[in-house]
Protein backbone atom coordinates (compact mmCIF):
# COMPACT_ATOMS: atom_id res chain seq x y z
CA UNK A 1 0.00 0.00 0.00
CA UNK A 2 1.72 3.52 -0.77
CA UNK A 3 1.66 6.03 1.76
CA UNK A 4 0.78 9.52 1.18
CA UNK A 5 2.46 12.24 3.37
CA UNK A 6 1.79 16.50 2.61
CA UNK A 7 5.03 18.85 3.07
CA UNK A 8 5.78 21.46 4.27
CA UNK A 9 6.15 23.44 0.66
CA UNK A 10 2.26 22.02 0.58
CA UNK A 11 3.62 19.76 -2.06
CA UNK A 12 2.19 15.76 -1.97
CA UNK A 13 4.63 12.89 -1.34
CA UNK A 14 4.17 9.27 -1.75
CA UNK A 15 6.09 6.36 -1.01
CA UNK A 16 5.56 2.76 -2.40
CA UNK A 17 7.27 0.12 -0.63
CA UNK A 18 6.51 -3.60 -2.11
CA UNK A 19 8.40 -7.19 -2.63
CA UNK A 20 11.68 -5.65 -1.48
CA UNK A 21 11.54 -2.93 -3.34
CA UNK A 22 10.98 1.09 -2.35
CA UNK A 23 9.95 4.24 -4.59
CA UNK A 24 8.88 7.64 -4.20
CA UNK A 25 8.25 10.53 -5.82
CA UNK A 26 6.06 14.37 -5.28
CA UNK A 27 3.56 15.84 -6.32
CA UNK A 28 1.42 19.03 -6.38
CA UNK A 29 -1.52 17.38 -6.35
CA UNK A 30 -3.15 14.53 -3.82
CA UNK A 31 -5.05 13.01 -6.88
CA UNK A 32 -1.99 12.25 -8.65
CA UNK A 33 0.02 11.22 -6.07
CA UNK A 34 -2.05 8.35 -5.47
CA UNK A 35 -2.62 7.72 -8.92
CA UNK A 36 1.33 7.11 -9.49
CA UNK A 37 1.20 5.18 -5.66
CA UNK A 38 -1.53 2.72 -7.21
CA UNK A 39 0.47 2.05 -11.39
CA UNK A 40 3.93 2.33 -9.35
CA UNK A 41 2.40 -0.99 -7.27
CA UNK A 42 0.76 -2.60 -10.65
CA UNK A 43 4.33 -2.19 -11.91
CA UNK A 44 6.15 -4.08 -8.97
CA UNK A 45 3.71 -6.80 -9.64
CA UNK A 46 4.73 -7.30 -12.75
CA UNK A 47 8.48 -7.50 -12.52
CA UNK A 48 8.66 -3.96 -13.86
CA UNK A 49 10.76 -0.51 -12.54
CA UNK A 50 7.89 2.18 -11.39
CA UNK A 51 7.96 4.75 -14.57
CA UNK A 52 9.27 8.56 -12.46
CA UNK A 53 6.67 11.26 -13.80
CA UNK A 54 7.89 13.86 -15.05
CA UNK A 55 8.68 16.28 -12.28
CA UNK A 56 10.73 13.57 -10.76
CA UNK A 57 13.32 12.99 -13.61
CA UNK A 58 14.53 16.54 -13.62
CA UNK A 59 17.56 17.22 -12.89
CA UNK A 60 19.45 19.61 -14.33
CA UNK A 61 18.72 23.79 -14.33
CA UNK A 62 17.74 23.28 -17.85
CA UNK A 63 14.73 20.67 -16.92
CA UNK A 64 13.40 23.25 -14.27
CA UNK A 65 13.46 26.23 -17.12
CA UNK A 66 11.39 23.73 -19.32
CA UNK A 67 9.09 23.07 -16.70
CA UNK A 68 8.79 26.78 -16.20
CA UNK A 69 7.74 27.43 -19.83
CA UNK A 70 5.93 24.27 -19.80
CA UNK A 71 3.45 25.40 -17.00
CA UNK A 72 3.13 28.98 -18.30
CA UNK A 73 2.03 28.13 -21.79
CA UNK A 74 -0.49 25.49 -20.23
CA UNK A 75 -2.36 28.64 -18.44
CA UNK A 76 -2.12 30.69 -21.67
CA UNK A 77 1.06 32.92 -20.64
CA UNK A 78 3.89 31.58 -22.74
CA UNK A 79 7.14 33.78 -22.55
CA UNK A 80 7.30 37.06 -24.32
CA UNK A 81 10.40 37.96 -27.05
CA UNK A 82 12.87 39.25 -24.61
CA UNK A 83 11.77 36.95 -21.47
CA UNK A 84 12.06 34.02 -24.35
CA UNK A 85 15.61 35.27 -25.06
CA UNK A 86 17.11 35.49 -21.14
CA UNK A 87 15.65 32.17 -20.59
CA UNK A 88 17.44 30.67 -23.74
CA UNK A 89 20.37 32.55 -22.79
CA UNK A 90 20.42 31.04 -19.23
CA UNK A 91 19.85 27.64 -20.30
CA UNK A 92 22.85 27.90 -22.89
CA UNK A 93 25.21 29.36 -20.03
CA UNK A 94 23.29 27.21 -16.43
CA UNK A 95 21.74 24.70 -18.23
CA UNK A 96 23.88 21.81 -17.83
CA UNK A 97 24.64 22.47 -14.08
CA UNK A 98 22.53 20.16 -12.00
CA UNK A 99 19.92 21.68 -9.42
CA UNK A 100 21.90 21.76 -6.46
CA UNK A 101 25.26 23.29 -8.26
CA UNK A 102 23.62 26.41 -8.43
CA UNK A 103 25.12 27.74 -5.09
CA UNK A 104 26.15 31.71 -4.45
CA UNK A 105 29.35 30.82 -5.67
CA UNK A 106 28.07 29.81 -9.02
CA UNK A 107 25.82 32.32 -9.63
CA UNK A 108 28.12 34.81 -8.64
CA UNK A 109 30.68 33.42 -11.32
CA UNK A 110 28.13 34.20 -13.95
CA UNK A 111 27.45 37.61 -12.94
CA UNK A 112 31.18 38.53 -13.10
CA UNK A 113 31.30 36.57 -16.36
CA UNK A 114 27.99 38.42 -17.79
CA UNK A 115 29.32 42.04 -16.76
CA UNK A 116 32.66 40.99 -18.32
CA UNK A 117 31.06 40.76 -21.62
CA UNK A 118 29.64 43.86 -21.41
CA UNK A 119 26.06 43.24 -19.72
CA UNK A 120 25.37 46.37 -17.38
CA UNK A 121 23.65 46.96 -14.50
CA UNK A 122 19.68 46.34 -15.55
CA UNK A 123 20.45 43.72 -17.85
CA UNK A 124 22.75 41.69 -15.59
CA UNK A 125 19.91 42.66 -12.46
CA UNK A 126 16.82 40.87 -14.96
CA UNK A 127 19.38 37.72 -15.68
CA UNK A 128 19.44 37.17 -11.77
CA UNK A 129 15.85 38.23 -11.26
CA UNK A 130 15.11 35.67 -13.95
CA UNK A 131 17.64 32.57 -12.01
CA UNK A 132 15.29 33.84 -9.14
CA UNK A 133 11.96 33.24 -10.68
CA UNK A 134 13.15 29.78 -12.01
CA UNK A 135 14.08 28.34 -9.32
CA UNK A 136 11.30 29.76 -6.73
CA UNK A 137 8.84 28.47 -9.37
CA UNK A 138 10.05 24.82 -9.23
CA UNK A 139 9.99 25.11 -5.24
CA UNK A 140 6.67 26.85 -4.68
CA UNK A 141 4.49 24.74 -7.72
CA UNK A 142 6.33 21.96 -7.88
CA UNK A 143 7.56 20.89 -4.32
CA UNK A 144 11.20 20.56 -5.91
CA UNK A 145 14.43 20.81 -3.32
CA UNK A 146 15.58 23.57 -4.30
CA UNK A 147 16.95 26.51 -2.71
CA UNK A 148 16.75 30.45 -3.59
CA UNK A 149 18.88 32.04 -0.78
CA UNK A 150 22.09 31.72 -2.82
CA UNK A 151 20.56 33.84 -5.98
CA UNK A 152 19.74 36.71 -2.74
CA UNK A 153 23.48 36.27 -1.57
CA UNK A 154 24.82 36.47 -5.05
CA UNK A 155 22.88 39.30 -5.86
CA UNK A 156 24.24 41.66 -2.81
CA UNK A 157 27.84 40.46 -3.51
CA UNK A 158 27.21 41.53 -7.13
CA UNK A 159 25.73 44.57 -5.97
CA UNK A 160 28.98 45.33 -3.68
CA UNK A 161 30.81 44.87 -6.90
CA UNK A 162 28.78 47.75 -8.73
CA UNK A 163 28.10 44.95 -11.43
CA UNK A 164 24.32 45.66 -10.40
CA UNK A 165 22.76 48.38 -9.47
CA UNK A 166 19.21 49.39 -8.03
CA UNK A 167 16.87 47.99 -10.70
CA UNK A 168 13.26 49.04 -11.47
CA UNK A 169 10.66 46.40 -10.46
CA UNK A 170 9.70 46.13 -14.03
CA UNK A 171 8.23 43.10 -13.16
CA UNK A 172 5.07 44.36 -11.37
CA UNK A 173 4.03 46.09 -14.04
CA UNK A 174 3.57 42.34 -16.35
CA UNK A 175 0.09 41.86 -15.12
CA UNK A 176 -1.07 45.85 -15.66
CA UNK A 177 0.53 45.16 -19.08
CA UNK A 178 -1.39 42.39 -20.40
CA UNK A 179 -4.84 44.48 -18.96
CA UNK A 180 -4.18 47.52 -21.32
CA UNK A 181 -3.24 44.79 -24.24
CA UNK A 182 -6.65 44.00 -23.68
CA UNK A 183 -8.43 46.63 -23.75
CA UNK A 184 -6.34 48.04 -26.18
CA UNK A 185 -6.09 51.80 -24.76
CA UNK A 186 -2.81 53.28 -25.63
CA UNK A 187 -0.56 53.43 -22.17
CA UNK A 188 3.01 54.60 -21.04
CA UNK A 189 5.63 53.27 -18.35
CA UNK A 190 6.80 56.57 -16.48
CA UNK A 191 10.48 55.23 -14.55
CA UNK A 192 10.22 56.49 -10.73
CA UNK A 193 13.09 56.80 -8.25
CA UNK A 194 16.05 55.44 -10.60
CA UNK A 195 19.42 57.18 -10.31
CA UNK A 196 19.23 60.62 -11.79
CA UNK A 197 22.30 60.00 -13.53
CA UNK A 198 22.37 56.51 -14.90
CA UNK A 199 22.19 56.96 -18.83
CA UNK A 200 22.54 52.47 -19.39
CA UNK A 201 20.17 51.97 -17.03
CA UNK A 202 17.51 53.94 -18.42
CA UNK A 203 18.52 52.43 -21.72
CA UNK A 204 18.16 49.00 -20.98
CA UNK A 205 14.71 49.60 -18.84
CA UNK A 206 13.37 51.15 -22.16
CA UNK A 207 14.51 48.18 -24.31
CA UNK A 208 12.68 45.56 -21.84
CA UNK A 209 9.36 47.72 -21.53
CA UNK A 210 9.18 48.17 -25.24
CA UNK A 211 10.18 44.15 -26.20
CA UNK A 212 8.73 42.70 -23.13
CA UNK A 213 6.00 44.10 -22.31
CA UNK A 214 5.15 46.22 -25.56
CA UNK A 215 4.59 49.83 -23.91
CA UNK A 216 5.59 52.82 -24.87
CA UNK A 217 7.78 54.58 -22.25
CA UNK A 218 6.84 58.23 -20.75
CA UNK A 219 9.66 60.96 -22.15
CA UNK A 220 9.88 62.25 -18.97
CA UNK A 221 10.78 60.51 -15.96
CA UNK A 222 10.88 60.53 -12.04
CA UNK A 223 14.47 59.88 -10.69
CA UNK A 224 15.44 59.49 -6.78
CA UNK A 225 14.81 63.08 -5.48
CA UNK A 226 15.48 64.15 -1.67
CA UNK A 227 12.66 66.68 -2.25
CA UNK A 228 10.15 63.68 -2.87
CA UNK A 229 10.92 61.99 0.58
CA UNK A 230 11.20 65.67 2.43
CA UNK A 231 7.93 67.02 1.06
CA UNK A 232 6.25 64.04 1.62
CA UNK A 233 7.19 63.81 5.02
CA UNK A 234 5.63 67.27 5.43
CA UNK A 235 2.33 66.53 3.80
CA UNK A 236 3.33 68.58 0.87
CA UNK A 237 4.01 67.87 -2.86
CA UNK A 238 7.82 68.78 -4.60
CA UNK A 239 6.68 71.47 -5.69
CA UNK A 240 5.41 73.46 -2.61
CA UNK A 241 8.02 72.03 -1.14
CA UNK A 242 10.56 73.54 -3.56
CA UNK A 243 9.44 75.53 -5.95
CA UNK A 244 12.46 76.16 -7.93
CA UNK A 245 13.57 72.68 -7.52
CA UNK A 246 14.83 69.56 -9.93
CA UNK A 247 11.84 67.77 -8.45
CA UNK A 248 9.08 70.35 -9.17
CA UNK A 249 10.39 70.53 -12.57
CA UNK A 250 10.05 66.76 -13.37
CA UNK A 251 6.65 66.75 -12.42
CA UNK A 252 5.53 69.84 -13.88
CA UNK A 253 7.06 68.54 -17.27
CA UNK A 254 5.04 65.08 -16.53
CA UNK A 255 2.02 66.62 -15.93
CA UNK A 256 2.07 69.07 -19.06
CA UNK A 257 2.97 66.14 -20.95
CA UNK A 258 0.07 64.15 -19.86
CA UNK A 259 -1.93 67.22 -20.60
CA UNK A 260 -1.16 67.13 -24.14
CA UNK A 261 -1.53 63.33 -24.48
CA UNK A 262 -5.04 63.66 -23.10
CA UNK A 263 -6.04 66.64 -25.31
CA UNK A 264 -6.38 69.51 -22.61
CA UNK A 265 -5.03 72.98 -22.86
CA UNK A 266 -2.34 74.01 -20.80
CA UNK A 267 -5.08 76.75 -19.83
CA UNK A 268 -7.73 74.71 -19.35
CA UNK A 269 -8.97 74.85 -15.18
CA UNK A 270 -8.47 71.56 -13.82
CA UNK A 271 -12.01 70.39 -11.85
CA UNK A 272 -11.29 68.89 -8.17
CA UNK A 273 -13.73 67.31 -6.30
CA UNK A 274 -14.64 70.09 -3.32
CA UNK A 275 -13.16 68.90 0.00
CA UNK A 276 -15.91 67.30 2.49
CA UNK A 277 -16.62 69.03 5.67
Amino acid sequence: MASIRKQKSGAWRVQVRRKGRTVSETFVRYDDAKKWGIDAERQIDRGESPTLSKVGKLQTFGDLIDLHIDDMKDVGKPPGRSKDATLAMLKRRLGARNMVELDRERILAFGRERAAEGAGPMTLSIDIGMIKLILSHAAAVHGLPVRVEPVDLARIALKRLGLVGKAFDLAAIEATAELVKASDKPAFVVLMAGPPKAALIYKEAAEVVEGSFGLRLAPVMLPERAAFHHSTAQGQTAEEFDHGGKAAGEIGALWAWTRGQLGMSAREPVHTPAPVA
